[in-house]
């Protein structure tokens, strides 16, 4: 068995036992074994033999393999859906803090499982595990949208999101693309990189998202979705005026 803040556990699964992380990288995941570049204590991206990598902080090689969302969280909504369940946690039952029974009435039977077998302290043990799988299944990075207690763990690379409040533009149903033209746009981003500073000097931070799943052309089969709905958008932006302008140029 091991401990994880003077909590006893069961002992770790006999599949982790035999599935090391991988012998070729070092501590941080990158490749122990390839060239050696400048070790600056910091992930960096640089032109190797001509093609772009990551650079750990020791200054090896790295390929970011990640897994977003580790969290110990899997809810979904109830309220009007009781029929389906044999049983829910009720008033006074210690699993009830697992039941909102707010908005949708979100249930959440990961941490319920979790909170059974590792009693309160179960958010550490999770993550402790969380890493001990993801690094024993062969990733070596903590993706976007995670739990921040795994990132203070300081034993896998992670990356974190940065929120920001800019003009959008709406897309395709509900995908919006940000107003990049906007005035405002530059300072609201810098704004929100400078919330997550405490994580600046930190070694394991691979780097942020600004961003996710824009809809560049392509999305959803059409291939100019972009530029078409901007450009016939009855809203006027600020991405509209420039694209009509650089149209009108050439």
């Amino acid at each position: 068995s091991y401990s994880v803040t003077g909590v006893q556990t069961c002992a770790l699964p006999i599949y982790l036992a035999a599935h090391p992380v991988p012998a070729e990288r070092n501590r941080f995941g990158g490749w122990a074994a390839g060239p050696q570049l400048e070790a600056t204590g910091r992930f960096r991206a640089t032109k190797h033999e001509g093609k772009w990598w990551f650079v750990d902080p020791e200054g090896r090689l790295f390929w970011s393999a990640g897994v977003t969302c580790v969290r110990p969280e899997s809810s979904g909504p109830v309220l009007g859906r009781e029929r389906y369940f044999t049983w829910l946690p009720e008033e006074g039952d210690p699993l009830r803090q697992f039941y909102s029974t707010k908005g949708d009435g979100w249930l959440d039977f990961g941490k319920m499982n979790l909170f059974r077998k590792f009693g309160e302290d179960y958010p550490a043990v999770s993550h402790d595990l969380a890493v001990r799988r993801l690094a024993s299944w062969g990733f070596n990075t903590v993706g976007n949208w995670s739990d921040g207690a795994v990132w203070r763990l300081a034993r896998m690379p992670y990356t974190i999101p940065v929120g920001y409040q800019s003009p959008r533009v709406p897309i395709w149903e509900r995908r919006s693309f940000p107003d990049v033209f906007a005035p405002g746009f530059e300072e609201a981003v810098r704004q929100g990189v400078a919330k997550q500073a405490e994580f600046k000097d930190d070694p394991w931070l691979l780097g942020v998202f600004i961003e996710n799943e824009l809809p560049w052309a392509g999305w959803g089969n059409r291939p100019y979705l972009l530029p078409a709905t901007i450009l016939a958008a009855e809203e006027d932006s600020e991405m509209r005026r420039v694209m009509l302008r650089n149209l009108r140029e050439t």
